[in-house]
């Protein structure tokens, strides 16, 4: 394999295809890109004073990426890791997270899509389609001064394909794992009204490595996910919009305690709409947008947390420990965002006002939860299959209103700019608290920018944080206080016709960090830590154009310390990850070589490094054959918590534009 590989590299490099001379410019890119993430308006790429990243379509298509996941891999500053049910996670900046991911926030064309009753973008929909993207806007540092809670880490804007050109096109392909990705979109601009229809299902189903569950049971760690999705966005000449996000995702769980007695038995079924209607206008130096939403998330979980086959599970029950558990979650609001133009900059302002309401939840059992809280088997007790009553539940009904007034000034030179933001955001449940930040441009040069960003972010208590009992693993805690963050972040950015690049140094600090206490070898509570948490580190990005053939990119972030809190839960993020990528781009074909590296993560997580190979070929203007060839040796690794890496997985498949 390695063999055939290397040789077709090499084919590849020796033919006669080449980038068409002085077809592309970083430095005129730059200029041309319009972003609307850094302050809910269109401002021009080289005027924003925040560290950020834009990759295009053009770059995603270089990389062969399909999702987001993908795109993390591929950016040194963030982390993907599974839970051992399968989930996909990320950590940014050194900071790891739980499962839910809650300190990167997710948008799609300036919508958020996250759960407000865990504060997770990625819990609904574990596989963010990108086929439709134009662009993905990325803003680091705190943000919780423009979008509120949660927005602490990064905020991510995938920015869809402009219905203005009228494009239509098909993808799909298939892995040697049993996985498979096909998406669609068609963008329309007729009698002044425009807009993008897009559909993506996508199962995935390796690895297939093994992996030992709590119980000492070794067999195939393959799960089992299949992510339905349709995005719908209108926009009528008059200013009217209207945006719909859906998602259905069913998963069954790995192996783990919950599983090898029945697979059946153990699941995941999410479903979530989300949508919002507004209008947007601008007349003269005045910009008004108002819009409402109304979102609704469903989630029913099959636990199968004593299977049958074991002997003790036998002890108490015939069947084993069995419940299903639903919940149902309605996110109505409204937000108003006005700004103008003074002759001492651009002034805005705003309001949110939101309802996260857990309107309805349900527990069926054979058992009575609270009594595992019993370390004596014999206590259990069970009984005939049925739903439980309101105190024996996961999670009780649950509601919270949020109020939110910020304001933004934007003050523009010719060789420098200043954007300040402040918000308070008032949660009915747990308080309020504010947030702001404070950036600042400088231009050295028409090539050069530094670049100096401050600020705090809160993060809320989620309802699972917040309330979640009859649970002898995890205990949820009503006393829980909104997370803080401080950061500051500087950086310096050159651009010119054949090479770009950045350097940035982030340094964060946590108060009121909220983890998993231990409590004992099994039990967990949710806590906030008492002092502060210090974490630092550096990015490094680079891209640069060589022979009119080749593009060279390597991206680095190198975490160097952590200080406080002492816990493998949030911080187990390798101090080293390097990315480094080499593409080829002809008339008719490309091939991008992508090498990672991650360092050693923990004694028992050793560092690993693992190469892909994508390879395009145009057969016509319209019709492209794609090959991805993931783990191109095949390294076995593991995260932290056994759960094995993507194996090497050869993809197929075919994108036709029309």
């Amino acid at each position: 394999m390695k063999r055939t590989a290397l040789a077709a590299i090499s084919l590849l490099l020796m033919s006669k295809a080449a980038f068409p001379q002085t077809t592309y410019s970083f430095l005129i890119a730059s200029k041309e890109l319009e972003i609307i993430s850094a302050t809910r308006e269109k401002v021009s790429y080289e005027k924003i004073p925040r560290y950020m990243k834009v990759i295009t379509k053009k770059q995603l298509e270089e990389w062969g990426v399909k999702n987001l996941f993908d795109l993390f891999e591929k950016l040194p500053e963030f982390y993907v890791w599974k839970s051992y049910i399968g989930l996909k996670a990320v950590g940014a900046l050194g900071v790891r997270q739980s499962y839910f991911s809650e300190k990167v926030q997710v948008l799609i064309d300036g919508m958020t899509i996250t759960d407000p009753s865990n504060g997770s973008s990625f819990s609904s929909n574990n596989n963010i389609s990108l086929a439709n993207a134009e662009r993905v806007e990325i803003i680091y540092g705190p943000m919780a001064s423009l979008y509120g809670f949660n927005s602490v880490l990064a905020v991510i804007n995938i920015v869809t394909v402009n219905a203005d050109k009228g494009k239509r096109e098909f993808r799909t392909a298939v892995s040697t794992g049993g996985d498979s990705d096909t998406a669609f979109y068609t963008a329309f601009n007729k009698e002044g009204i425009k807009g993008l229809f897009s559909l993506s299902y996508r199962e995935d189903r390796s690895p297939h490595r093994s992996y030992t569950d709590v119980l000492g049971r070794t067999s195939s760690y393959s799960s089992y996910f299949k992510h339905f999705t349709y995005y719908f966005k209108l926009e009528n000449k008059s200013g009217l919009y209207f945006n719909s996000y859906g998602i259905n995702r069913d998963n069954s769980f790995p192996v783990s305690i919950s599983f090898l007695a029945d697979p059946k038995r153990s699941y995941v079924d999410r479903i979530a709409y989300i949508n919002r209607i507004g209008i947007k206008k601008k007349l003269n130096s005045l910009f008004f947008n108002a819009s409402v939403h109304y979102n609704w998330f469903y989630i029913k979980r099959g636990y199968d947390i004593c299977p049958k086959d074991i002997n003790l599970c036998q002890s108490v029950s015939p069947e084993g420990l069995y419940a299903v558990e639903k919940r149902y979650v309605k996110n109505p609001g409204v937000d108003l965002f006005t700004s103008f133009n003074t002759e001492y900059g651009k002034l805005s302002l705003g309001f949110e006002v939101e309802q996260a309401n857990m309107y309805k939840t349900k527990l069926s059992a054979n058992f009575i939860p609270s009594s595992l809280a019993c370390p004596d088997p014999k206590s259990i007790k069970t009984r005939p299959y049925s739903e439980l009553p309101p105190s024996e539940k996961i999670l009780n009904k649950k509601s919270r209103i949020v109020k939110s007034p910020y304001f933004q000034y934007f003050l523009n030179f010719d060789r420098s700019s200043i954007l300040f933001n402040a918000r308070y955001d008032e949660a009915s449940d747990v308080g309020g608290a504010g947030s702001y930040s404070v950036s600042y441009l400088y231009k050295l040069s028409n090539t050069t920018r530094l670049k100096f960003n401050a600020g705090r972010a809160t993060r809320i208590p989620s309802f699972e944080e917040l309330y979640i009992k009859n649970n002898n693993i995890l205990t949820g805690n009503p006393n829980l206080k909104i997370e803080k963050l401080y950061s500051f972040m500087p950086s310096l950015e050159y651009e010119d016709e054949e090479k770009s690049g950045s350097i940035a140094f982030y340094a964060n600090w946590f108060k009121d960090l909220i983890y998993k206490k231990p409590l004992n070898r099994i039990s967990r509570k949710w806590e906030n830590y008492r002092g502060t948490v210090r974490i630092t580190g550096i990015l490094l990005h680079g891209e640069k154009i060589v022979f009119d053939r080749f593009k060279l990119y390597l991206g680095v972030n190198r975490r160097f310390s952590t200080h406080g809190l002492n816990s493998s839960e949030f911080f187990s993020f390798p101090k080293w990850k390097l990315v480094n990528s080499v593409t080829y781009k002809g008339e008719k074909s490309q091939v991008t070589l992508t090498a990672k590296a991650v360092s050693r993560i923990s004694k028992n997580t050793p560092g690993y490094a693992i190469f892909s190979l994508f390879y395009a070929y145009s057969i016509n203007r319209k019709v492209t054959v794609e090959v991805r060839l993931d783990n191109l040796l095949n390294r076995k690794y593991r995260y932290e918590n056994g759960v094995p890496g993507v194996e090497r997985t050869l993809w197929v498949g075919t994108k036709v534009s029309f």
